[in-house]
């Protein structure tokens, strides 16, 4: 996930809690994206602003967001759009869909942040065993000088300095992949 996709993430919660109490005192839905939307920060007050506007023009606002959930990433976004478009086709509580929205998008995020807690001791691991190679290699020319010369001198060094390089990139793909799990749900 983008930087972007995880701040709009942790915004959409408080977000939908606010449009759902809008709508609990009687607001329609498109007044009460727009109210939010002047009490939200960026980027999601960019977001909420431009499905104000296309509703407005008449598209209807599950089509507005699911076209923004698409250029944007998010998949909190096309669940909120996809939530949208299911009850103006078919109907019922808003505020009830909107609420079991609201509980799944903060679940998931919860599970994402105990996965990176989780898995904080993995990524830290591959940084250090990443990074030893060349900071011994560094300690032992300063301790020793001339003693890695070799390494970089002859043929047979140059060869094994790739190869460690190789072999390093490999390594840290290798350790990302264990270390940051893909979460589906």
């Amino acid at each position: 996930m983008t930087a972007r996709v995880d701040e709009l993430s942790e915004q959409l919660a408080p977000a939908l809690q606010l449009v759902v109490g809008n709508l609990r005192i009687g607001r329609n839905v498109l007044a009460s994206i727009a109210d939010v939307a002047d009490a939200v920060a960026e980027p999601l007050r960019g977001i909420l602003r431009e499905v104000v506007t296309e509703a407005k023009l008449g598209t209807p606002i599950g089509d507005v967001l699911a076209g923004i959930a698409e250029k944007e990433g998010s998949r909190h976004l096309r669940i909120v759009a996809s939530a949208l478009s299911l009850q103006a086709r078919h109907g019922g509580s808003l505020v009830e869909i909107l609420e079991t929205v609201i509980e799944t998008v903060e679940e998931e995020d919860r599970l994402r942040r105990d996965v990176k807690s989780v898995t904080a001791d993995a990524r830290l691991s591959a940084a250090v065993l990443l990074a030893m190679p060349p900071v011994v290699l560094l300690l032992i020319s300063v301790l020793s000088p001339g003693y890695a010369t070799p390494l970089v001198t002859t043929k047979l060094g140059v060869t094994l300095i790739g190869l460690g390089v190789v072999l390093a990139g490999v390594g840290w793909r290798w350790l990302r992949t264990l270390a940051n799990p893909e979460i589906t749900i």
